[in-house]
C-alpha cells in the first residue's frame, strides 16, 4: 500500500486535475492512502512521514491540506521527517516512478 501510495504521488505531477467538492481528485485519492496507512501498526511512526517527505519534494503545496487531513501540527510542513528517517527515505523512495518519468519529458 505504501508503494501505492509513493507511485501516486510520483504521477500527480503529470496528470492534469480540476479541483473539486463534488468529487475525489487524484490529491484526495492520495490523502486516502495516507489515513488508511497510518492506521497500519508503525505506519503513523514510519510510513507517514516518509510519503510526506514524498509529497513535500513533489508537491509541497499538498503537504497543508493533507496535515490537516490526519490532524497532524503544521510544522511538519516544513520538516516532515526525523533526522534518523532521512537514511530510509532516500534508500525505499528517493529514486522511482517520478524520476523515470521526468527523464521520459
Amino acid at each position: 500500500m505504501f508503494d501505492i501510495a509513493c507511485a501516486l504521488a510520483d504521477v500527480l505531477p503529470f496528470v492534469p486535475y480540476t479541483p473539486s467538492q463534488l468529487e475525489l481528485n487524484p490529491p484526495d485519492y492520495l490523502t486516502q492512502l495516507m489515513l488508511l496507512i497510518a492506521k497500519l501498526p508503525g505506519g503513523s511512526s514510519k510510513f507517514v512521514p516518509l510519503l510526506l517527505a514524498k509529497v513535500n519534494e513533489l508537491l509541497p503545496e499538498l503537504m497543508k491540506p493533507m496535515c490537516e487531513a490526519m490532524q497532524m501540527p503544521l510544522h511538519m510542513i516544513n520538516d516532515p521527517m526525523s533526522p534518523d528517517t532521512r537514511f530510509r527515505y532516500e534508500e525505499e523512495v528517493g529514486q522511482g516512478l517520478y524520476a523515470d518519468l521526468v527523464k521520459a519529458r
